[in-house]
């Protein structure tokens, strides 16, 4: 993708904002679909199934299967697929425990601590509740980013979030440092090019920053500056995601 063509996109994007957040790395089929494990058929999907990932997350789903190396579940009308190395396991209704919260505690007065549970499963295994936030940032090749994440009482909870990139064309180098994420533009990838996602989640919300790769003279060149279009899906905000300012250089 050309940077005039990416440029035009983040414009685009930043006049009109999503009303739901992409579903990135999943495929939505629109209908459940009969699969094959083996050569041999899949299960048939339960009437409702708890998925549990490896990352300690937790997907709600109406029913689920296997289908080769992915695992496929429904959300109302809505079929989606994740990679069965995400997946720690599958319980169905019949033999399905109590979710257990996994939530790290939070400051003391921490308003995201203090609100009622109301987990409204995004069909995402990157939000797997609630959308709080979304914020669209340029970045340029070469540039190490790195991020704070604050909740509505203006505490400071980046090192207590579960944080996570997705990038399908190893276009960056991410890591967590002392709680800290950062994001390293490293190059394009073969496809989708110049654009991944980052998703930082503190008990039942989540807050996204869509990062759009640019070499440097290319974010020169563009009126709006490093950072487009803010949402607050969930209001009163119960995070903010803030890039801190870039450093050129690979991470330490």
């Amino acid at each position: 993708m050309q940077a005039g063509t990416l440029l035009a996109k983040w414009n685009l994007d930043d006049a009109d904002a999503p009303s739901v957040l992409p579903k990135s790395s999943m495929t939505g089929t629109g209908a459940n679909r009969a699969g094959s494990t083996n050569g041999k058929p899949a299960p048939e999907a339960a009437s409702s199934a708890i998925i549990r990932l490896k990352n300690g997350r937790t997907i709600h789903a109406d029913g689920a299967k296997e289908e080769g190396d992915k695992v496929e579940y429904t959300i109302g009308e809505s079929s989606f697929k994740i990679p069965k190395s995400m997946v720690e396991e599958v319980v169905h209704s019949a033999e399905a425990p109590p979710s257990a919260d996994t939530s790290k505690p939070l400051p003391t007065g921490s308003s995201v601590s203090a609100r009622a549970r109301t987990c409204t499963t995004q069909g995402s295994p990157y939000i797997p509740c609630n959308s709080a936030f979304f914020l669209q940032i340029l970045m340029g090749l070469g540039e190490t980013q790195r991020f704070r994440l604050l909740d509505d009482g203006n505490h400071d909870v980046t090192a207590l979030a579960n944080w996570e990139i997705d990038d399908g064309f190893d276009q960056v180098d991410f890591s967590v440092v002392n709680g800290v994420p950062r994001v390293y533009s490293k190059k394009f990838g073969s496809a989708n090019q110049g654009l991944v996602h980052l998703y930082g989640t503190v008990g039942d919300y989540t807050a996204t920053v869509r990062i759009y790769l640019l070499k440097p003279e290319d974010i020169a060149s563009n009126k709006m500056g490093r950072r487009g279009m803010v949402d607050f899906p969930d209001k009163p905000y119960a995070l903010r995601l803030i890039p801190d300012p870039p450093y050129f250089g690979r991470m330490p």
